[in-house]
């Protein structure tokens, strides 16, 4: 079980619930993330296109489970939790690289003030593996590491630095970049709405590196949120 990062002082622990959903891969294009080649995209424009691209079942454009649920509706994906603490979800975009630039648009995000929102590189939810950039509409942001059955936050370490690069009303844009730093390190740099927020430098190595990148939504134990994503991109750094 993968311990959830913290916004403090408002105090959260949640476990992500493993859920990857994704059948197609993405669409290749010119960069729209970041510098390199786009591997994904969407605007969520098509609410059956999204259902499909995002793995719901039986063309459905709508998923409930327990303590959460999913909705697409013409240029929104929509994440609501009541009862479970967080959701990861991503569409299957093939073998993605080593260097990756992970961006998606936050229409607004509701509910407890603890709700997290953002986006996550270098992911594998079957071994607790990834990199988030996450931000509050407070202007709280961090960027957090899970490796395994725990998670640190590399910036903000104490939860009490906030940015005015977020905007409280939204819509805020979170981009994280990986790149890799010689072959046992990477750096991270978080970016909202254009603005550099954040970077840290980790120590990782090939076997904490995971295929997948996703959207990823936190909120404290028990409280309900819901997170409106109007975009998704992944591309090379």
């Amino acid at each position: 079980m993968r311990t959830g990062l913290q916004h403090r002082p408002r105090h959260r622990l949640g476990i992500v619930l493993g859920l990857v959903f994704g059948l197609i891969a993405g669409v290749a294009g010119t960069a729209s993330a970041g510098s390199g080649a786009t591997i994904y995209t969407t605007d969520f424009s098509d609410p059956a296109a999204t259902s499909a691209e995002w793995g719901f079942p039986d063309a459905a454009t709508t998923v409930t489970g327990d303590g959460y649920g999913l909705a697409t509706t013409a240029g929104a994906l929509t994440i609501s939790l009541d009862g479970a603490p967080n959701l990861s979800v991503s569409p299957a975009a093939g073998s993605l690289p080593d260097d990756q630039v992970v961006e998606a648009t936050i229409a607004k995000a509701t509910g407890h003030s603890s709700v997290l929102a953002g986006v996550v590189c270098r992911g594998s939810l079957d071994d607790d593996l990834g990199y988030a950039f996450l931000v509050a509409t407070d202007g709280f942001y961090t960027i957090g590491a899970y490796a395994g059955p725990g998670a640190k936050r590399l910036v903000n370490a104490k939860g009490t630095k906030r940015t005015d690069a977020v905007d409280p009303a939204g819509p805020n844009t979170v981009r994280g970049e990986c790149r890799s730093v010689g072959k046992k390190k990477i750096r991270l740099t978080l970016f909202v709405n254009d603005r550099k927020v954040a970077s840290a430098v980790d120590r990782t190595s090939p076997s904490k590196i995971g295929p997948d990148a996703y959207l990823l939504t936190e909120v404290a134990k028990g409280k309900p949120a819901t997170a409106t994503f109007s975009s998704f991109a992944i591309s090379t750094a």
